[in-house]
């Protein structure tokens, strides 16, 4: 038995040396994303850019008659342009006033297309809501589907090729084994051909070699060359090795070259491939036996018992390498579309281990009338790896990063700081990097919406020299209006409208990495919030999170609904109780966020309006020593969401 055991092993290691440098013998394929656009998407411009530039993360390369430029309608020519990671759009003409579309699409370094919208308006807006959106194209399920196909059709039909000449006893199933094996190869051939080409046709718009993805030319040649000597070769070494590089093949395309170090990746792509491979064929042809021949069937499993365990110990191997390379832990990738799909195969191929035990049980000897479930348990673990390998052939083509839930930042959250004598809001949605709406309202003292002398223009800048300008428009809250937040760690947004004559409200806030929020001028107020007052109660209480932009002192506050705000700090004393102490001063930091909450520091609005409850909001001043009012924004909250 060891020696048996020894040369299973043996088999499966010169499978995994023909086929690994075969894939890792190609560099890693970047899978690329839009970082950036001059002009920056939603914008308004004074004059019409002489070139339109889309900056990448990765290499990308250019498709022909793949980038149309429409103003108000028509149509502009231009000449496109690769420069490293930049892809400039230089118009033949100048483009006219109005709104301006750009219809772009590129492929990736790993072979994906990528493309969208990009919009922006020249002097003026002509068309009030052209398209917001900026998706990759996607030919839908229909790639997904073949690919799922040709793996099923491959990986069944190499397993079954390599189960024949390895396991096989050469008995009365050998036809229907070749025939079958045949068939699935050559379903799996044409599956692979028509996914290719569907995403040649969905990158270039045309049929032809020069369409097709990265990668895709030297996988077809492997593929029908494997294929070839798999299903046709008469003795086992060309067989074997036409099966490695069938399967091996399918390592050539896809997400997964995408990262480094691609000896790892790759290495892990064609190891896994080839354990479900001989997984799979070995299920399979030992259902074929067990229908016609149930003694021979225990024999024939034990022999593939022997070498079963290796492959999914290498399975699940393979797999955790890839999530743990791709992803980075499982937490992350579980927030993917990828990852889930990951998730899914994992619970298959469970299932598939425990009905392996039973199986292997079974196939002992002395297994004695439990080597007749065989028949039916044996075709029944064949159907879950089945499944493992179509929900393989969906990942192939799947963003591992598509689906993903970026958690918002800061940006998020409403942030209000001083704007002259009135105070501005300011919140960004989804506050994550890339197309936001940002929203603004600006409130004068009594809480009101301020009358400006002009529309707000907000200037959003990242860590270098990139600063794009974006006029607002009314809306039922203030303004808003369409901006590109920079995907970078520390990036801020201006504010400046009109508010008088000759004078101009401006405040510039920060975003920086772990939250943080530091104004140009005054006091950022985030989260102002005061709990619905129980019914009778005389006093409440607020609660914020306020980041100065100087060194200094509260030293007192007010509001119209309030007989007396005061400055209060809840200490704990040794004995555990808990002590509200009067606060005349509370001394601040630049930049340092200064909490208001419940066991804390906390501003007492005493004497509250009777008549306010959830939904309503209130004026706030916060003053500091130097005499200056902070006005805020107090939002009246139920009492349950302060807990929250």
């Amino acid at each position: 038995m060891r020696s048996a055991r020894r040369r299973a092993i043996r088999i499966v290691l010169a499978l995994v040396a023909v086929a690994l440098p075969t894939a890792t013998a190609l560099p890693a394929l970047a899978h690329a994303t839009l970082v950036g656009t001059t002009p920056a998407h939603g914008v308004t411009v004074e004059t019409a850019p002489e070139s339109i530039e889309l900056r990448f993360d990765g290499s990308v390369d250019l498709v022909e008659d793949a980038f149309v430029l429409r103003s108000s309608g028509a149509l502009v020519d231009g000449e496109v342009t690769l420069e490293g990671t930049t892809v400039r759009f230089t118009p033949a003409t100048t483009i006219p006033n109005g709104t301006a579309v750009l219809d772009w699409r590129v492929v990736s370094d790993d072979g994906h297309p990528i493309g969208g919208k990009l919009v922006f308006h020249v002097r003026e807006v002509t068309v009030a809501d052209p398209v917001d959106d900026v998706v990759e194209p996607s030919a839908g399920p229909a790639v997904g589907l073949l690919n799922a196909i040709a793996h099923l059709g491959i990986l069944l039909g190499a397993g079954l090729a390599f189960f024949r000449v390895m396991i096989h006893d050469r008995g009365p199933e050998t036809p229907r084994l070749m025939a079958l094996s045949r068939a699935l190869l050559t379903v799996g051939v044409f599956g692979a051909l028509a996914s290719l080409f569907l995403q040649g046709v969905e990158i270039a718009r045309r049929v032809d070699l020069g369409s097709l993805p990265t990668g895709s030319l030297p996988m077809l040649l492997l593929l029908i060359a494997g294929a070839a000597l798999a299903g046709l070769a008469p003795g086992r070494v060309p067989v074997v090795v036409g099966v490695a590089v069938a399967v091996s093949s399918l390592a050539f395309v896809g997400h997964t070259r995408s990262f480094e170090p691609t000896w790892m990746v790759a290495g892990a792509d064609v190891v896994h491939l080839l354990a479900g491979t001989l997984w799979t064929g070995g299920l399979a042809g030992l259902a074929l036996v067990a229908r016609s021949r149930r003694p021979e069937a225990a024999d024939q499993a034990r022999r593939f018992g022997r070498y079963a365990i290796w492959c999914l110990v290498a399975v699940f191997g393979s797999g955790l390498a890839m999530t743990w390379r791709i992803h980075g832990s499982l937490p992350a990738a579980i927030d993917t579309t990828h990852g889930r799909l990951i998730l899914a195969k994992v619970v298959l191929v469970v299932l598939a281990a425990a009905i392996a035990i039973v199986n292997r049980r079974a196939a002992s000897p002395g297994g004695g009338e439990k080597a007749g479930r065989l028949r039916s348990t044996v075709p029944a673990e064949a159907a879950l790896v089945a499944l493992v390998l179509v929900v393989s052939g969906f990942l192939v083509d799947q963003d591992p990063s598509s689906g993903s839930v970026m958690e918002p930042s800061m940006a998020a959250e409403t942030i209000q700081a001083s704007f002259g004598p009135y105070t501005l809001a300011v919140r960004f949605e989804p506050g994550t990097p890339g197309v936001n709406t940002v929203k603004l309202t600006v409130l004068d003292g009594d809480g009101r919406p301020a009358e400006l002398w002009s529309a707000p223009i907000v200037l959003v800048s990242d860590d270098g020299d990139g600063r794009a300008s974006y006029e607002t428009e009314p809306s039922a809250e203030g303004f808003e209006t369409t901006v590109e937040i920079p995907d970078t760690a520390r990036w801020s947004a201006e504010v400046r409208a009109r508010i008088g004559s000759f004078e101009e409200g401006v405040q510039a806030i920060t975003y920086g990495p772990g939250d943080a929020v530091i104004p140009g001028s005054g006091l950022a107020g985030i989260g102002v919030v005061m709990p619905e007052p129980p019914g009778g109660a005389t006093s409440a209480v607020v609660y914020a999170t306020i980041v100065p932009s100087f060194d200094g002192t509260l030293v007192a506050g007010e509001s119209p609904v309030c007989e007396e705000v005061s400055l209060h700090e809840s200490v704990i004393n040794p004995d555990g109780t808990a002590t509200m102490m009067h606060r005349d001063e509370i001394p601040f930091t630049a930049g340092e966020p200064l909490t208001f909450s419940s066991g804390g520091l906390h501003v007492m609005c005493e004497g509250v309006d009777a008549g306010l409850g959830a939904g309503d909001r209130f004026p706030l001043v916060l003053m500091t020593d130097d005499g200056n009012p902070h006005w805020f924004g107090v939002e009246v909250v139920p009492f349950s969401a302060v807990l929250e």
